[in-house]
């Protein structure tokens, strides 16, 4: 035998063969460490009502996993956009975070929440986080729908989207309108002049005070 061969066993391996089996041990190790390298995220959205009064507070609950066994969520968020019907106002959501967060921020002019989660979240973590939102008062109608959903994101994951959740507002008109003659009109004559006034009240004290003057009709508080 050559000095060049190695032997196991009775079988001979010559340089070339040992080289490609080499390679191919090690290109299996990078393949079985890029499948280990992608952590699973997982998201889902609940809301506290399926169906509330415009102006009353609901809360949305989003339960996050970062679905790993060895792997590491890095630089993972949440992101929800509010639905348009909702108010954007930020005076109007309240976010709250987890044990896993470090911040959680709210942009009014992108109607956009946003949780950023400690970095890297550590694989197999798992938690909830809330948003309270609320339909606008006086100028939602009723029926009004919000279908929201929201996202999970890592560095090298797959985007997580969680189904979507729909909420249904209601409201009433809160407001009576009367009518009352004040002068004219006591007589059959003709092109008598007729003065009346339409008076909008609210039937609640909690009615916005909003009014909108029509021609002839002049709103005014008992």
């Amino acid at each position: 035998m050559k000095a060049c061969e190695l032997t196991s066993g009775r079988r001979a391996l010559k340089p070339a063969a040992v080289t490609a089996f080499g390679l191919l041990l090690v290109l299996s190790a990078l393949c079985g460490r890029a499948a280990l390298a992608a952590p699973q995220l997982q998201l889902s959205l609940s809301a506290s009502a399926s169906s509330v009064a415009s102006g009353t507070v609901f809360t949305y609950t989003l339960q996050y996993q970062c679905a790993s066994l060895t792997e590491n969520c890095v630089a993972a968020t949440v992101s929800d956009v509010l639905p348009a019907a909702l108010s954007g106002a930020a005076a109007d959501v309240a976010m709250v975070g987890s044990a896993h967060t470090t911040a959680q921020t709210y942009t009014a002019a992108t109607r956009t929440a946003k949780w950023t989660f400690v970095n890297p979240l550590p694989a197999g973590s798992t938690g909830q986080l809330s948003m309270s939102v609320k339909f606008p008062a006086g100028t939602t109608p009723d029926g009004a729908t919000a279908v929201n959903t929201a996202t999970m994101a890592a560095t090298g994951a797959a985007t997580a989207t969680s189904p979507p959740v729909t909420v249904a507002a209601t409201a009433a008109n809160k407001w009576a309108l009367t009518k009352t003659r004040v002068s004219g009109g006591t007589g059959a004559a003709l092109d008598q002049d007729v003065v009346y006034q339409l008076p909008m009240s609210p039937t609640t004290p909690t009615s916005p005070a909003r009014f909108r003057a029509c021609p002839g009709i002049w709103p005014s508080r008992r």
